[in-house]
């Protein structure tokens, strides 16, 4: 299967990068046409596939950037698949970047999965200011994706605890809000035999691309504590001549392409998935995607996840080790890409994640 990026992947790439660098604000805030990357061009978007959101989602994670566009992109997808209505509404203005749209994509453990109005209370880890919050509801079982689409104007945000420091906020909604239920139809539920075959669920896509984001913090970890490795000198020589260090930093970087490979495959598969749905799928897309695995495939989504969120929290760890002191301060990179690990490990995995007690596991 093709997963290194074509020219025109290579481009929108490198064009990404030069927003993320004409910007320090979010990238939400900065660039909401990206948001529609994967939405079809008939509702305003780009009409790409999962490969390219994969690609963009490696990129924000690399320049340490926080997940709203991972958020946002999810909901675009839900409301590209709703019906017209509200949903569109709410779609034509994201993209537009005329109204902001807070998301919040985990359902609180408490949260009933029959019908019942939206929640009093939801954390945000970003999104404002927003006009408009996106929350998804538990799922109910044989039913597609439900989401509830609630106006803000009467409702109000507090800062909240946020999870090792990361910026969080709390909604609290009124008694009586005008909530606007949203079910999006899930291409997966045609599939009785239960073999994966048919377009992957919203939620699948959406971990997808977490596990791009994953990788790319990854990445930006390990090249933070390689470059630490080569300057830090102890006893007149670099630290990264130690065998104790060097070996571990080549484990974790043959677990990066691993892992990095492994994620533009799912994505790609995704894509011949969609096109197969579509009927626009060739004899050369069916070569290209061809594989034995033979598991649903939300298992295997479920399982690329958890290798990324280790992988990220093995990375991020090894890179805060050998920072040092310096990488125990607020300002350092390395202490802002750990936070970043573990915020999103615990938004793909509700379990705690595991404490590490060494920086890398060989």
């Amino acid at each position: 299967m093709l997963t290194e990026p074509t020219a025109a992947q290579r481009e929108l790439v490198t064009e990404f990068r030069r927003d993320l660098a004409t910007s320090q604000d979010a990238v939400a805030s900065a660039v909401p046409r990206w948001a529609g990357l994967t939405v079809p061009a008939a509702r305003g978007g780009h009409a790409l596939g999962q490969l390219e959101a994969v690609l963009v989602a490696e990129e924000t994670g690399r320049a340490g950037r926080d997940g709203t566009l991972l958020d946002l992109t999810a909901a675009a997808e839900a409301l590209a698949a709703a019906d017209e209505g509200p949903a569109a509404d709410a779609l034509r203005d994201l993209l537009a970047g005329r109204a902001g749209l807070a998301v919040s994509l985990c359902p609180g453990p408490d949260e009933r999965a029959e019908e019942a109005p939206p929640p009093r209370h939801r954390d945000f880890v970003s999104g404002l200011p927003a006009t408009a919050a996106l929350l998804r509801l538990p799922r109910i079982p044989g039913g597609g994706e439900r989401f509830a689409l609630v106006p803000l104007h009467a409702a109000s945000w507090r800062p909240h605890a946020g999870l090792h420091a990361e910026p969080r906020h709390r909604l609290d909604l009124p008694a009586r809000t005008a909530a606007r239920h949203i079910t999006t139809g899930d291409p997966l539920t045609r599939d009785s035999a239960g073999t994966g075959d048919g377009t992957p669920a919203l939620a699948d896509l959406d971990g997808i691309r977490r596990a791009g984001y994953l990788c790319g913090l990854a990445e930006a970890a390990v090249d933070a504590a390689v470059r630490r490795a080569r300057d830090r000198r102890q006893f007149g020589t670099p630290i990264g001549r130690h065998q104790a260090v060097v070996f571990p930093l080549a484990a974790l970087t043959a677990r990066l392409h691993a892992a990095r490979l492994l994620t533009r495959c799912t994505a790609a598969l995704a894509d011949h998935r969609a096109r197969l749905d579509d009927g626009s799928s060739n004899a050369k897309d069916a070569k290209d995607a061809d594989d034995t695995d033979e598991r649903p495939f939300a298992e295997r989504v479920a399982d690329l996840v958890r290798h990324t969120t280790d992988l990220a929290l093995d990375a991020t760890w090894c890179g805060l080790h050998l920072h040092g002191a310096q990488g125990l301060t607020e300002q350092s990179p390395a202490q802002l890409l750990y936070r970043r690990a573990l915020l999103h490990t615990a938004l793909a995995r509700p379990a705690p994640p595991p404490v590490r007690a060494a920086y890398s596991r060989t």
